[in-house]
């Protein structure tokens, strides 16, 4: 079999750390294909070391090579003849020496392994909805997550091994697998969400400043992620919703009689600080039922359910007068397109669209008023 050579460039592109995930890649095959790669490893690393160590100049590492290989080459240089008489070897400094190389370039052969381990894990899967799409995906520990329009799910490629945990950009619905007590970990801008088996709505897109988790059965626990260590998770139980308000503290908590277990005024008073808000919700199936291609809409002003509409048909709307977006609606939106929910609006309200590609442009009817 004809051994496989290698670009020397690369083995000092790798010893400066600049080489590619593809590039390692060839050079890890390399090594292991012969003792003789992982020798030549070795001295290569040595005589990089030297030239960087003799330099007092960095940008004079970038020349390195050009050293290397001249040194390299005039190491493999047969002894003449006359030098080759006042040279004698000690066979057994010799056998000592290259066991010494040998265990020198098997430890930097591991090292390489080691590399190879530790840039597999870091790499991630990355599951995207593109806007005007949903899409699903079951996770090797059986877990099925269902993604909404322009939402991100990325989770490592070691996960399960070690731990159970997910990063959230968008808006989710999980339905978690029971796994021997290993916590799953879903991590949002604000919040670090941890279950062990249950089903719940995760909403956490960048562009609001509210995100929402709707539990449908189990336990969920909900980290705010602060500086302070000391910081309690709250507990949600079914059909309680939490909303985090991100920037400020607007939000206003309803009376503790809408709370799941009434709670006194310190406890109301130390999730006001927190931005938060805990809520009964009637129907918690509602606020997952994008993922089986409905909307259900309640007493939602235009400004917020325009936000929903361009990520569910992929379109951009722009309002003529800011002061439509108060308009406030209600009903189910299931399987229509773009045209017929904007034909719903005319005919609710005064409003007139206008279509041009993916841009629906709202303004007053001419009739009307404000």
């Amino acid at each position: 079999m004809e051994k496989k050579e290698i670009d020397e460039s690369i083995i000092v592109r790798f010893l400066s750390g600049t080489t590619t995930a593809e590039e390692a890649e060839k050079l890890i095959k390399y090594l292991e294909e012969d003792e003789n790669n992982r020798l030549n490893y070795f001295v290569a690393k040595r005589i990089w070391l030297e030239s960087i160590n003799k330099s007092e100049n960095k940008e004079l590492a970038d020349n390195s090579w050009e050293r290397l290989k001249l040194r390299m080459e005039e190491s493999g240089n047969e002894v003449s003849p006359a030098r080759d008489k006042n040279i004698k070897f000690s066979w057994r400094k010799l056998a000592v020496a290259a066991s010494i190389s040998i265990l020198v370039a098997t430890s930097a052969f591991l090292g390489f392994q080691n590399y190879r381990t530790s840039q597999f894990e870091a790499r991630e899967h990355q599951i995207i909805a593109p806007l005007g799409s949903r899409s699903n995906v079951v996770l090797p520990d059986g877990s099925t997550v269902w993604l909404n329009s322009g939402s991100k799910l990325t989770y490592g490629y070691n996960f399960g091994k070690r731990a159970r945990e997910v990063s959230l950009v968008g808006e989710a619905f999980f339905d978690i697998k029971y796994r021997n007590n290993t916590s799953f970990i879903v991590n949002t801008s604000d919040l670090k969400i941890r279950v062990l088996g249950t089903k719940f709505n995760v909403k956490s897109y960048p562009e609001e400043n509210m995100i929402e988790t709707t539990l449908i059965n189990g336990k969920v626990e909900v980290i705010p992620i602060t500086n302070d260590k000391s910081t309690a998770p709250l507990i949600l139980t079914p059909n309680q919703k939490l909303i985090y308000t991100k920037k400020d503290g607007s939000t206003k908590l309803d009376p503790a009689k809408n709370l799941k277990e009434p709670a006194g005024r310190e406890d109301l008073q130390e999730i006001k600080t927190r931005n938060i808000q805990i809520v009964n919700v009637t129907h918690p199936q509602e606020e997952s039922s994008w993922k089986d291609g409905r909307l259900v809409i309640k007493s939602e002003p235009l400004g917020t359910l325009a936000q929903k509409l361009e990520r569910y048909y992929n379109v951009h709307i722009s309002f003529q007068n800011d002061s439509i977006k108060k308009f406030k609606y209600s009903g189910t939106l299931n399987e229509v397109t773009i045209e017929e929910v904007l034909r719903a609006l005319e005919k609710t309200s005064p409003i007139r669209f206008e279509i041009n590609k993916n841009h629906v442009t709202l303004r007053i009817s001419k009739n009307e008023k404000l």
